[in-house]
């Protein structure tokens, strides 16, 4: 049942996604794909925990709405995978946690340049758990979000640098670099004994096609 209701809401996030597209003149619709290097910051009370980050892979798709030539609000629907590998303890399991997120959100870009130009951006995304596995030396378990008290939902501040190739009314190319930092503990227990957040570096590439 929470699949489906998860299936509904991908569902009208692309169709906002196209609605707000076609509502812009020069507008651009967008997919990319992407590794990341993923890791939490861990504050534990009393306890000295080290964790390790760990790589993954990320695709999405996305619309470029021009506000100008140079400001653009760019709305995205994003699948990334993080994690991190930690030492356990008697907070947490050990082992490799493994855990898809689907991001819902938007970036406002500064654009400078044409032919080659590069841009800056920032923005907010809802981060939601989809799926997630914890794998250690013994066995592999699928994470129980509500038993394992380990929170779904995060709220993500992005950064992003990057460069496009090509002109702004026809197919371009892109490549940027970007900092995720999550907000929220993912740790749904008592937050004064043990909190971990999220944190993302991702590099990414794609392709940009004018409407």
């Amino acid at each position: 049942m929470k699949n489906n209701h998860v299936m509904r809401a991908l569902v009208c996030a692309l169709c906002l996604l196209f609605a707000a597209g076609v509502g812009f003149s020069q507008a651009g619709f967008g997919a990319k794909v992407g590794y990341n290097y993923s890791n939490v910051t861990v504050d534990a009370s009393d306890l000295d925990i080290d964790t390790e980050g760990k790589s993954d892979l990320s695709i999405g798709l996305f619309f470029e709405l021009p506000v100008s030539q140079a400001f653009i609000i760019q709305p995205e629907l994003t699948y990334m995978g993080r994690g991190y590998k930690i030492a356990g303890n008697s907070l947490v399991s050990d082992g490799t946690y493994n855990v898809a997120y689907v991001d819902v959100g938007a970036l406002a870009k500064l654009r400078f340049g044409d032919g080659i130009g590069f841009y800056i951006g920032a923005g907010p995304y809802l981060s939601y758990a989809i799926a997630g596995q914890i794998k250690n030396d013994q066995n592999e378990v699928d994470i129980d979000f509500d038993v394992d008290n380990y929170k779904r939902s995060d709220f993500t501040l992005a950064t992003a640098l990057g460069v496009e190739f090509g002109s702004r009314d026809a197919l371009r190319f892109f490549v940027d670099g970007r900092y995720l930092m999550g907000l929220n503990d993912l740790d749904d227990s008592d937050p004064t004994t043990f909190s971990r957040r999220n944190r993302v570096f991702g590099i990414n590439g794609g392709i940009i096609v004018p409407l």
